[in-house]
């Protein structure tokens, strides 16, 4: 089903284009993302060595900011430099500010980026966004559980920061790699329900399922099984269906700024990714940043059921 154009003031589309497209894929993958019109887009399988004509072409449509996990620029950034394998691209029409949430974990898997979301003159919004205005956005490519113990650690690392994360307007999204048996997904393909007590506990302490709160008892997969792994079912067991495991978690304080999230699967469908996009649209957005007492701690207090 086609997403709708959004009449809100921003869009925000994450998806894994896998192992950063190709000749021939690079082009549909561009003409699929700019068919939503978004303003940030977060990739995640980018790669720099074939992504260069991506990147121009997001920027001839006015994404002309870009942040890698891998760019010397993000002190998140792999020293030891992982910029031939998938790293994550985030592109966005109004500058990004790389955010340093201490010591690197899978550096070339998270990038948190903060965007100042005031109007601009070379983007105007409408309505327009009263400053000071900033989103926090952390993308993710969570490791699956073919990798071991990465995983869990992955995941251990998102939960010590969630309440800080928490505590003002952000997003987390991305592949996570991760689904909720019963819920996002019928079976353990892949091993992807590995650490969804992690995924729970991450929401507790502060985020949403935003595409869940807006679809409750509802599932609708992002990723298959693929073939390969597909054929390798015994004969007589039941076929895979398929996980959702690309999601978006927003923050306590963005819950209520959330106009709609949506998929399209017409790309995974197609086969130009095996994933389906995400898309999240924010109608409207806080006016101001979380209050601080005198000491200049942070206030805001965290709602124990928003799961």
């Amino acid at each position: 089903m086609p997403v709708p154009a959004s009449p809100a003031p921003f869009r925000i589309l994450a998806w894994n284009i896998l192992h950063g497209g190709g000749p021939k894929r690079i082009p549909e993958i561009a003409l699929a993302l700019l068919s939503h019109a978004p303003d940030i887009v977060v990739l995640s399988e980018f790669r720099h060595a074939r992504g260069g004509q991506l990147r121009a072409m997001l920027a001839d449509a006015g994404l002309e900011h870009h942040l890698s996990s891998t760019d010397p620029s993000n002190t998140n950034a792999d020293p030891s430099g992982h910029a031939r394998g998938n790293t994550i691209l985030i592109a966005s029409r109004l500058p990004l500010e790389p955010i340093h949430d201490g010591p690197a974990l899978d550096a070339p898997r998270l990038l948190h980026a903060r965007l100042n979301l005031g109007p601009t003159p070379s983007t105007p919004l409408t309505p327009p966004l009263p400053p000071p205005l900033s989103l926090d956005l952390i993308a993710v490519h969570i490791p699956d559980q073919v990798e071991g113990g990465r995983k869990a650690r992955f995941w251990r690392h998102l939960v010590n920061q969630a309440r800080t994360w928490a505590a003002g307007p952000s997003i987390l999204l991305g592949d996570l790699n991760t689904a909720r048996r019963g819920i996002d997904t019928l079976r353990n393909d892949f091993g992807v329900s590995t650490c969804a007590d992690l995924m729970g506990a991450f929401a507790t302490a502060g985020f949403q399922d935003a595409w869940l709160a807006a679809n409750p008892g509802q599932r609708e997969p992002t990723w298959n099984l693929p073939p390969a792994l597909e054929a390798l079912i015994p004969h007589g067991n039941p076929r895979s269906s398929g996980s959702r495991i690309d999601a978006a978690y927003v923050s306590v304080p963005l819950r209520p700024h959330v106009a709609r999230i949506a998929h399209d699967h017409t790309p995974r469908k197609s086969g130009i990714s095996d994933h389906s996009m995400l898309l999240l649209d924010l109608a409207t957005l806080p006016q101001q940043q979380p209050a601080t007492d005198e000491s200049g701690q942070n206030t805001h207090k965290i709602d124990p059921a928003a799961k």
